[in-house]
């Protein structure tokens, strides 16, 4: 089993609805808790609640920070605010919850917790900043996130989970982990699908949500891809990934409109590795059949 704890945003883009789904559905996983980030962590709280709940499971949802260490906050709210929340009824309660949650499992469970990025990284950069000696103690860190592509054909992949809060991405890559493991925009934005594909293919004990909050997206947009689902797939099924193993390190002279992280591929055994490609057909039979159940 792997104990995880996931670091969500969501509650704008619906991968992070099936992520969480996809967590809390595989039998594989033993997730400890949840945490929230990014503009109205405090919302967020309360949608993964909904989760938990319709999987009649006691995971604990953690509210964490609503804005970025540094900068301008590029993602304020959540419009995938459930209809039964309304705008006044509930505010935050500890924005500083979600970091003491980390901390206290990883010291609970030294050298056996994964801990899951899928929303910007402030989070975990705050973990860092408050808690150096228990860093190394996690088994191990994956995120979604980063771009290593500087092909001009690639600007349209955003970071965003990046871009939502720069400071705290460049703070993981630095930060003395035993793995990190890097699911970058590059690859996952290779699979991507149009609305019509939920109601044709969700039918699990979280798709009637699902298909809620989907309609908060495809309000703006006809279609989505499954980048933190498949991040979380890479955890149970590793081989249907490529992956290479060295450096990412944050390069200041790089164009931000491409990419400021170069990757430093080595032969030698390194804390961080890169996943490069993915197999699409069975990713997507994979993710469909956990979130079917």
């Amino acid at each position: 089993m792997i104990k995880l704890i996931i670091d969500t945003d969501i509650g704008n883009d619906i991968d992070d609805a099936m992520a969480l789904s996809f967590a809390l559905n595989h039998s594989e996983i033993d997730l400890l808790a949840i945490t929230t980030t990014s503009g109205e962590a405090w919302y967020r709280k309360r949608i993964a609640e909904e989760f938990v709940a319709l999987s009649s499971s006691h995971v604990p949802v953690y509210e964490g920070l609503s804005c970025p260490l540094l900068g301008k906050k590029l993602q304020p709210e959540t419009f995938q605010r459930l209809k039964t929340v309304k705008k006044d009824s509930i505010v935050s309660e500890n924005p500083f919850a979600a970091v003491q949650a980390i901390a206290d499992l990883v010291e609970r469970y030294p050298d056996q917790i994964v801990l899951c990025a899928i929303g910007p990284f402030s989070n975990v950069a705050l973990f860092i900043q408050s808690y150096p000696k228990l860093v190394p103690k996690l088994k191990k860190v994956i995120v979604m996130g980063y771009k290593v592509s500087q092909d001009i054909d690639d600007m349209h992949k955003l970071d965003w989970n990046v871009m939502c809060d720069e400071v705290a991405a460049q703070s993981l890559v630095q930060a003395d982990f035993k793995e990190l493991v890097i699911v970058p925009c590059d690859v996952t934005y290779d699979i991507h699908s149009d609305k019509t594909v939920l109601g044709e293919k969700l039918h699990g004990v979280h798709h009637q949500l699902i298909k809620e909050l989907a309609a908060y997206w495809f309000e703006k947009y006809d279609g989505f891809s499954y980048h933190d689902p498949i991040t979380l797939l890479y955890l149970v099924k590793p081989e249907l990934f490529d992956v290479e193993h060295g450096t990412l390190v944050y390069n200041s002279s790089n164009s931000p409109l491409l990419t400021q992280y170069d990757w430093l591929e080595s032969t030698k055994k390194s804390s961080h590795t890169l996943v490069t490609k993915l197999n699409k057909e069975e990713v997507l039979k994979a993710l469909y059949e956990t979130l079917n159940k």
